[in-house]
């Protein structure tokens, strides 16, 4: 969940080292993290460790937190597209 301006309910399927993005909430989500969605691009353009954004509590996890420590290994150069 991305909360604050421009947030919104996405969820992502992750499967063979692949990911489909898709609006909306699964309806049942191994891990769910939850953050504003400035700090969502802030961790995806590597200017926000993600590990220490949900200590310092900006990025709430519930679920399966190895699975959440397990994005960025899956997903080492992720970057938004450019509008």
């Amino acid at each position: 969940m991305l909360v604050g301006d421009q947030g919104g309910e996405y969820h992502l399927m992750v499967q063979d080292r692949a990911c489909a993005i898709r609006e909306g909430v699964h309806p049942t989500p191994d891990v769910t993290l939850s953050m504003t969605a400035e700090d969502c691009l802030l961790v995806m353009n590597g200017q926000l460790n993600g590990v220490t954004a949900a200590l310092s509590g900006r990025v709430q996890v519930a679920g399966d937190m190895g699975l959440a420590l397990q994005l960025k290994s899956i997903f080492p150069t992720l970057r938004p597209k450019p509008s």
